[in-house]
Formats: C-alpha cells, sequence, structure tokens
C-alpha cells in the first residue's frame, strides 16, 4: 500500500520515475525507505518460514549442522586457495561463481569432517 501511494502521489511519467533513482526529492527518500523496509522485514519473514518449516536435522543435514562454524572459520583461505582454479575454468563468469562456492563449501565441509574434527586441539578451539 505505501508503495503505491507513493507511485500515484509522484506519478508515472518519465520524469516522475526518474525521480525515483535519487536526488534530493520526497519520492526518493519514500523509495529509499520503503525499498529497505521491504529487504529488511522480507528477509526476517524467509528466516521466519524456514524455521517453523524446515528446523529439523535429519540424516543429510546432522554432519553440516555440526560442522557450521567450522566451516565459516576455514572458508576464507580455502576460498583463497581455489579462486586462481575458478580463473582458468571454462564458462562464464556466472559458472565460475557456483562452480567455485560449490567446491569451497563442499571442500570445507570434508575437511572439518575428516580433518580438523579429528584433531584434538583443534576440536576444543573450534
Amino acid at each position: 500500500p505505501f508503495w503505491l501511494a507513493t507511485m500515484w502521489l509522484n506519478g508515472t511519467s518519465d520524469e516522475a520515475v526518474g525521480r525515483l533513482g535519487g536526488g534530493w526529492h520526497w519520492a526518493a527518500l519514500a523509495y529509499a525507505v520503503w525499498e529497505q523496509w521491504f529487504g529488511v522485514l522480507f528477509g526476517l519473514g524467509l528466516a521466519l518460514l524456514a524455521r517453523d518449516r524446515w528446523n529439523r536435522a535429519g540424516q543429510w543435514l546432522a554432519p553440516i549442522n555440526a560442522n557450521s562454524f567450522r566451516v565459516y572459520v576455514i572458508h576464507p583461505p580455502v576460498l583463497i586457495a581455489l579462486t586462481p582454479l575458478a580463473e582458468v575454468a571454462p564458462g562464464g563468469a556466472l559458472m565460475r561463481s557456483v562452480l567455485l562456492a560449490a567446491s569451497t563449501w563442499l571442500l570445507c565441509l570434508l575437511l572439518c569432517e575428516f580433518g580438523l574434527r579429528r584433531l584434538s586441539g583443534v576440536r576444543r578451539l573450534l
């Protein structure tokens, strides 16, 4: 409703829509406020929906859940180490980014599950 009221008051001509892009105009301020509130509340709503519907750790998610903090801690050096490999991989930038993200996550998970959890000093820290 707020967004529709702003559009109705501002108008829909090319000049009016251009004012939404920024500058010192009430429509740009209204759009910026609406955009931030919508983004925060949408993300919060998705988090609440996920908490209510998918808050179960089954057979597949148990190792991921047990290693989530370890993966968070060690992913920067693993990502840095794998980045040169992604630069020479075939495909577009999006495909290489997805491949890099997936391989980094998988390698971090394997390192944590079969490497870091076995070391007693690291187990106490992480």
